[in-house]
C-alpha cells in the first residue's frame, strides 16, 4: 500500500494482488469526483471541520478530528486489503498547508499502521520522485506521466481530478524493497 498522506486529499494505492487500486480520501469531495466511477477507484469522503473563525482552542480540536477521519478512512483499507507493507510520503515541509498538521497526520497514521502489525515506511518526497522518474525533483506533472506510463489503469483516471496524489501514492506501492533498508 502507498499513501501519499494531506489533510485535504490523501491518495492511496494499494496492491491487491493482481490490480492496483486507487483511493482518494478527500475533505468535502466535488460532485465531480464522488460521480466518477471506475471499478479501480474509490473516493473516501469525510465532513472537514472548518477552522475558520474558531478560538485557538477551536481550531486544534477541529484539526485533531479531521486527522481521526484521515486515520479511520486509511484504518477501513488496511482491513480490507490486508497489506503486507506500507510506505508513505514524509512531510513535504516546502509544501503549502500547516506542516505541523501534516506532522501530526503522518505520525498517526504510523502509530495507526504499526497497531495492526504492518511494516511501515517513510519516504522523503524526494526519494519516491527520484525512484520512480529518476529526477528527485520531479514535478507532478512527470509524476503523473511516469504513472500513466506504468500502469494502464491510470488513463483512465485522469478524469477523476486529483491525479497527482495518485501517482504520488502509486510510486510509494511500488517503491523498490531494496530501497526500503532501515540501517
Amino acid at each position: 500500500m502507498g499513501v501519499d498522506p494531506s489533510m485535504r486529499s490523501t491518495g492511496v494505492c494499494v496492491w491487491d494482488g493482481s490490480d492496483y487500486k486507487y483511493f482518494i480520501v478527500a475533505a468535502n469531495p466535488t460532485k465531480k469526483l464522488l460521480k466518477f466511477a471506475h471499478p479501480a477507484f474509490g473516493v473516501l469522503p469525510y465532513e472537514q471541520v472548518p477552522v475558520k473563525d474558531k478560538t485557538s482552542i477551536g481550531k486544534e480540536s477541529a484539526i485533531t478530528d479531521n486527522i481521526a477521519s484521515v486515520c479511520g478512512a486509511i484504518e477501513k483499507l488496511i482491513l480490507i486489503y490486508k497489506p503486507k507493507r506500507v510506505v508513505m510520503e514524509a512531510c513535504a515541509f516546502a509544501a503549502g498547508g500547516r506542516v505541523a498538521d501534516l506532522s501530526g497526520l503522518n505520525h498517526c497514521l504510523r502509530q495507526l499502521i504499526r497497531r495492526h502489525g504492518i511494516p511501515v515506511y517513510v519516504v522523503p518526497p524526494t526519494s519516491n520522485k527520484l525512484e520512480f522518474t529518476g529526477n528527485g525533483q520531479a514535478t507532478k506533472e512527470m509524476m503523473v506521466e511516469a504513472w500513466i506510463a506504468c500502469d494502464h489503469t491510470a488513463n483512465e483516471l485522469l478524469e477523476a481530478g486529483k491525479v497527482d496524489d495518485l501517482a504520488d501514492a502509486f510510486a510509494l506501492c511500488r517503491y523498490p524493497e531494496s530501497k526500503l533498508i532501515l540501517e
